[in-house]
């Protein structure tokens, strides 16, 4: 419910123009391993910026932790429509093997 939550908030604001993804991953014990953990972060319109021209800085981001294990049966239904969305853009954090 929550994981909705934040995929409906990205959806509906339009502010929202690029989503920063960092995955960790767990490989103990298994061939290829899997993610455990994604770290979704968001930028938001800094109220005080009274330029648009400003460059936002780190006080005005949203940083959500979002347990794969547990959710891994909602991952790809919640979240491929935000990583389809070519008005999003995404970017990766050391993705080399993720």
């Amino acid at each position: 419910q929550d994981l909705q939550r934040l995929v409906q908030r990205i959806d509906d604001d339009p502010s929202v123009r690029e989503v920063a993804v960092d995955l960790e991953a767990h490989n103990f014990h298994s061939f290829s391993g899997f993610v455990c953990l994604m770290q979704l972060s968001l930028r938001r319109p800094d109220s005080t910026t009274t330029n648009d021209t400003e460059r936002e800085t780190i006080e005005t981001g949203y940083d959500f932790l979002i347990d794969t294990v547990v959710l891994r049966k909602h991952m790809n239904a919640c979240l491929a429509p935000i990583f389809a969305n070519p008005n999003v853009v995404k970017v990766m954090h050391g993705a080399d093997s993720d």
